[in-house]
């Protein structure tokens, strides 16, 4: 199982081909970078993602996650989302971060449901 990619600089052509090769099956590991994952993208027949690394802004690593939300039910099944990183790091000082920006983001953003 030899691993494709997906960056930033990726050919709109080659980029297409990976995608429709992923979503039937024909490969089965495709690394993608939060820049060039969060638009245009559906990858809704994974079932693992592993991302290794985030950064700001919350908003693109939503978007780069929600290219494996299912858009159909009949694609609807069990998702797994794991986030990598050392402990006492850079890394996860990051993500604890983010966490937290998230958490904010999503009470200004929901503000009438506590209203």
């Amino acid at each position: 199982l030899s691993p494709h990619l997906i960056i930033g600089n990726t050919p709109l052509k080659k980029r297409n081909e990976l995608v429709k090769a992923f979503q039937k099956g024909d490969i089965k590991i495709l690394l993608i970078n939060i820049d060039a994952g969060k638009e245009n993208l559906t990858l809704d027949t994974a079932d693992t993602m592993i991302f290794t690394d985030k950064f700001p802004p919350i908003g693109d690593i939503e978007q780069a996650e929600a290219r494996f939300i299912a858009t159909t039910e009949d694609k609807v099944k069990p998702q797994k989302m794991f986030q990598l990183m050392l402990k006492k790091t850079y890394d996860e000082k990051i993500y604890k971060m983010l966490e937290q920006r998230k958490e904010l983001t999503d009470i200004l953003n929901n503000f009438k449901e506590g209203v």
